[in-house]
């Protein structure tokens, strides 16, 4: 089922597809062992890959910009790989990204 919660969510679930990339697990809750949990937007849970989508509408300021470092940090502390895409990225990068993914999974 469908479980993304943006239009950036659901093109980069439509560009995995394209680029035939295995399936991720959408808008997963994970906790980081200190009692706080973070729903990640990507998950290849497996390969311990996380892809977060970040756009402005929804990332500006900066509690948003510190927040997403911190969530970062404490999934890197567990073992987590983490990649963060724009939107704009996905239009002029696809290629890069893709290939970046791949490396991973």
């Amino acid at each position: 089922a469908d479980r993304t919660r943006s239009d950036l969510e659901l093109d980069f679930a439509a560009f995995c597809r394209r680029q035939r990339l295995p399936p991720a697990e959408i808008n997963v809750a994970l906790g980081d062992g200190q009692g706080r949990s973070f729903t990640v937007d990507f998950l290849w849970r497996e390969q311990q890959l996380v892809v977060e989508t970040d756009s402005y509408e929804y990332h500006q300021g900066d509690v948003s910009f510190e927040d997403d470092r911190e969530r970062d940090l404490a999934l890197r502390r567990h073992g987590l790989t983490v990649l963060r895409y724009t939107g704009r990225q996905l239009e002029n990068e696809g290629n890069s990204i893709a290939e970046e993914i791949r490396a991973y999974v």
